[in-house]
């Protein structure tokens, strides 16, 4: 019998198909341990993550805010990659009978090569100018070109969505972490919902060089307090 992460790995690749290489097509689905993972993803070329890049922050605020209890889907919101890329995201909730958050389908739309389109057909044109007069469709097109709104920023590692939450210097090597500190970073972290990804505890454990244990204890006093 086919089950319903099955069902879902298999629309992925259907719609990575069909849609074509400027569609990334992602499966987010939820572990056991209630951690997130990517089940399925087709053209990951776009953002350069694979199976074992995590959950990115953006989800888990959708995920920590339940937007899936009252919509079911999230729709053309901007994001961005490490490659500096423009793109378009949509998330839609795979829920169960009962309204229970199973994973995630999520789109992501290059729309780098239509951007880059329009300005060929300008320049061919010679139309510059004459755009440049227009302040309500010049503006707004150099703002496209120029302007990435970091909604959702597609790392491809734990790591990158550690150090984008935790000041980088305060990370740094060298710097001896009392634990204090340490425990208002996990309580940090754990506010965004970062112990939701698959891997996550044992990677901020090796970051903040203390062992899983400690880190555990860290997190019931956080849930205690």
């Amino acid at each position: 019998m086919v089950s319903e992460l099955e069902r879902y790995q298999g629309l992925v690749h259907f719609l990575g198909q069909v849609l074509g290489s400027n569609y990334e097509v992602v499966l987010h689905w939820i572990n056991q341990d209630d951690s997130y993972y990517i089940a399925a993803i087709e053209n990951a070329e776009i953002s350069g993550r694979n199976l074992n890049s995590p959950i990115t922050g953006f989800a888990l605020d959708l995920i920590r805010n339940k937007i899936y209890q009252k919509q079911d889907a999230v729709v053309n919101y901007k994001a961005s990659s490490d490659k500096n890329q423009q793109i378009q995201g949509s998330t839609y909730f795979i829920k169960d009978d009962q309204g229970v958050l199973l994973g995630l389908l999520c789109i992501n739309f290059n729309a780098q090569p239509y951007l880059a389109a329009v300005d060929n057909l300008i320049n061919l044109a010679n139309l510059d100018s004459l755009m440049a007069s227009v302040p309500t469709v010049a503006s707004e097109h150099q703002q496209q070109r120029q302007v990435v709104i970091n909604e959702e920023v597609l790392h491809s590692s734990v790591e990158e969505i550690i150090y984008a939450v935790v000041a980088p210097n305060t990370l740094q090597p060298g710097i001896k972490l009392t634990q204090d500190k340490k425990i208002e970073i996990c309580r940090k972290l754990n506010e965004k919902g970062i112990f939701k990804i698959k891997g996550a505890l044992s990677k901020v454990a090796e970051i903040l060089g203390t062992s899983e244990p400690s880190i555990y204890r860290y997190l019931k006093l956080i849930n205690q307090s």
